[in-house]
């Protein structure tokens, strides 16, 4: 029996590759993680939701896109546009909001009114704003009311809104159908204290769109302001006579 010399074992390049991989991955794991971020624009939200928690929800309106402090009032001129540069058959009037000066109670929340007065009418309008500063539309006077035959409440104005972030703004079966896809978000650093009447390239601005699936055509392209809310919007339709502009006159 002879004797054998020293057995040599080599590792395949391969093999080398598996191992630093693996060593890599050991390494890694060993230092800090990174912290989770938490939920932006309408993450982690049930748009819409059927019954609202009274428990997540607060008592004022804050939203830093609304300017609706009790009793604020804002005045629009809203102007028609005709088609090919044809004078539009929609007369100019003027337009008012007005946000009440005291809350009432809607699906089981504090809810602040919003009273629109046009020339075809007056209608009131239900919010209220849950903790993360997200406002909710809850429904309308004599039209849908959350909770009610199946009307569900939906998202009205995100805390914070992304560009791409779509969702219902209000649901009630054959009454309204509004669904919002936020198109621009423009952040402008603070330079100091601002006055509510300043220019909107100033300030944050916010631009959305909105559609109906119950009105087929119409889109309604709206501006909000940090401070001062929805200074402008702009509504085409497919229908000869029904295209408009509202711009904010006053507050």
């Amino acid at each position: 029996m002879s004797d054998a010399g020293p057995v040599r074992r080599t590792t395949s390049p391969a093999t080398v590759v598996l191992w630093l991989s693996l060593l890599g991955a050991l390494l890694g794991g060993c230092g800090s993680a990174s912290e989770p971020t938490g939920p932006t624009g309408v993450d982690e939200l049930v748009i819409p939701t059927p019954s609202p928690a009274p428990s997540d929800f607060v008592e004022v309106i804050d939203n830093r896109w609304l300017a609706w402090e009790p009793g604020a009032t804002a005045t629009y001129q809203r102007v028609g546009t005709g088609v090919a540069g044809t004078p539009s058959p929609l007369e100019d009037t003027t337009v008012t909001t007005r946000v009440g000066n005291r809350t009432v109670v809607v699906a089981g929340l504090a809810a602040t009114t919003l009273t629109t007065t046009t020339p075809e009418g007056v209608s009131t309008d239900w919010f209220a704003q849950d903790s993360r500063s997200n406002v909710w539309w809850l429904g309308r006077a004599g039209e849908w009311r959350a909770g009610l035959d199946g009307a569900q409440a939906g998202l009205f104005m995100p805390a914070d809104p992304r560009v791409g972030d779509g969702y219902r703004a209000a649901e009630a079966d054959g009454v309204v159908d509004q669904r919002v896809e936020v198109v621009e978000v423009v952040e402008v650093p603070s330079t100091g204290t601002r006055t509510r009447t300043e220019t909107e390239t100033e300030t944050g601005i916010l631009r959305l769109e909105v559609r109906s699936a119950l009105a087929p055509g119409v889109v309604d392209q709206q501006t909000y302001v940090v401070g001062r809310g929805l200074t402008r919007t702009t509504r085409t339709t497919a229908a000869p006579g029904s295209s408009y502009v509202l711009e904010l006159a006053g507050f």
